[in-house]
């Protein structure tokens, strides 16, 4: 059986039928993160090489879009959402200023969206950081949500995969 982490992900590291032990990462990117491994590896290497931040990088990547399509499809199929609990995935987002053009109507449901949008960037924070954002976190979080939005065409879940993959490829989350 797979290991499970706590947003319910398949672990890198798993041991087969054969009690074989595997790293996807090693298999996917021919790149070692380190880490105990039993045999030859006790203490995870802090120096960070190139391979292992590209390595890092992927892993983010395709770990955002898992989770950000995973949730989306349990809402639509009418199941709670695992980890975006405190948003519309498909929804809420930041007001931009060319939501100044639309009706007073529809701004106020944007802003309405914003603000679970933030309590939800707040929930990430805490979940993968144990801390709060800073300003100038949540003002990078929501300029490259926007940004990604803007970019396919009214995409929040764009968006917040973007977001995620922010805060998953981390210095400050690799260093924990």
């Amino acid at each position: 059986a797979l290991m499970r982490s706590a947003f319910q992900l398949e672990r890198t590291v798993a041991i087969d039928s054969y009690g074989l032990q595997w790293d996807r990462v090693v298999e996917k990117y021919g790149v070692q993160l380190g880490g105990v491994d039993f045999e030859a590896t006790f203490a995870r290497d802090a120096t960070p090489t190139a391979q292992m931040v590209l390595a890092a990088r992927a892993v983010a990547l395709e770990t955002a879009f898992e989770l950000v399509n995973r949730d989306h499809e349990r809402a639509s199929a009418a199941s709670p959402p695992l980890v975006f609990n405190l948003c519309d995935l498909s929804a809420d987002r930041p007001f931009a200023p060319e939501d100044e053009k639309l009706k007073p109507a529809k701004q106020e449901a944007i802003r309405a969206g914003e603000g679970r949008w933030r309590a939800q960037l707040d929930d990430l924070f805490w979940r993968l950081l144990s801390r709060a954002p800073t300003d100038d976190d949540a003002a990078a979080a929501r300029a490259a949500f926007l940004d990604a939005w803007r970019r396919e065409k009214g995409s929040e879940r764009r968006g917040w995969v973007i977001v995620l993959y922010g805060l998953l490829s981390s210095a400050e989350l690799w260093a924990l």
